[in-house]
């Protein structure tokens, strides 16, 4: 058997000079963080902008449909319809958004980032569900800056995005 000893250094080190960043390294990480931050930003920014488009398109599709449903569904012997406002949809019910019956008034908020145009006002007719507009155009466009998604109609009410 052999009689084998470890020996240990235990001299205390000191820090100076060791171990640590220095401040150029801590300059330079940083300055390379905001580069790439600088240029993700826009590209993580357009992303959630087209994203809330889309979403919002879907929002109003979905609305759309539940209105030419309600219309079909005779709910109420009455039309229904979808009036785009400011910075809400509106569905409700009758022959137009001015005589509707504000009891049956269902209000959705829209981002205010976004806006409406074309068609403001779609109503559905009773049991067949036809789609007309108040001021005779057949689309509602959803814009933010110069991104645009447009929803179309046709005669018989069918939804077209």
């Amino acid at each position: 058997m052999h009689n084998t000893k470890i020996i240990y250094n235990l001299q205390s080190h000191s820090l100076k000079g060791e171990g640590g960043f220095t401040f150029v390294e801590v300059i330079v990480a940083l300055t390379i963080f905001i580069i790439l931050f600088s240029l993700a930003a826009p590209v993580t920014l357009n992303f959630y902008r087209s994203r809330s488009l889309i979403s919002e398109r879907d929002s109003v599709v979905g609305l759309l449909r539940r209105a030419r449903g309600l219309a079909m569904a005779n709910r109420n012997q009455s039309d229904h319809g979808l009036f785009m406002g400011n910075n809400s949809t509106i569905i409700f019910q009758g022959v137009s958004y001015a005589l509707r019956n504000q009891e049956f008034d269902e209000i959705f908020s829209r981002e205010n980032s976004i806006t409406a145009s074309g068609a403001t006002e779609i109503i559905f007719r009773a049991l067949d569900g036809a789609a007309t507009s108040v001021n005779g155009t057949t689309t509602i466009s959803l814009g933010l800056s110069d991104n645009i998604r447009t929803i179309s109609f046709n005669a018989e009410g069918g939804i077209l995005w």
